[in-house]
């Protein structure tokens, strides 16, 4: 990989083999020509990354966002947000959440039950979700 004069990257392949030319990103013909192959494919492409070997090679592109983004967000009941870990806990039939924030509120006040669970990924619609399985039906408790 190269960066060109107006900090433009391009990236090549090296090699002369016309059996396996879509391994260098090129046609048989190209190939055949040139040991070095610029991958045209790729130059509207950030590359992160790239290995290659005899067999193969990867190469990594960034996304158009950080797929992170919002993974540990959440949505309480109430419509406010919480990000990082959700607790969540059955109190008189119905789930009661927790941020972070305030599980460390309700532990110091030694309000948290002996079963307490939490989940880091945001899950839409939550509470509805945790009473359709069968492990949280009011039977079992």
């Amino acid at each position: 990989m190269t960066e060109d004069e107006h900090k433009v990257e391009h990236f090549y392949s090296i090699g002369q083999e016309e059996s396996n030319a879509k391994q260098l990103g090129c046609t048989a013909n190209e190939a055949k020509d040139s040991i070095f192959h610029e991958i045209s494919s790729l130059v509207d492409f950030k590359i992160i990354d790239f290995s290659a070997a005899s067999k193969y090679s990867q190469i990594i592109i960034a996304g158009d966002k950080n797929i992170e983004d919002g993974l540990y967000d959440h949505e309480m009941p109430d419509k406010t947000k919480a990000k990082g870990l959700l607790h969540f806990y059955k109190e008189g039939g119905a789930w009661k959440f927790l941020s972070e924030t305030q599980y460390e509120e309700a532990k110091k006040a030694g309000t948290i039950p002996t079963v307490c669970f939490a989940t880091k990924c945001g899950i839409k619609n939550m509470g509805k979700v945790l009473d359709t399985l069968s492990l949280f039906n009011e039977s079992e408790e």
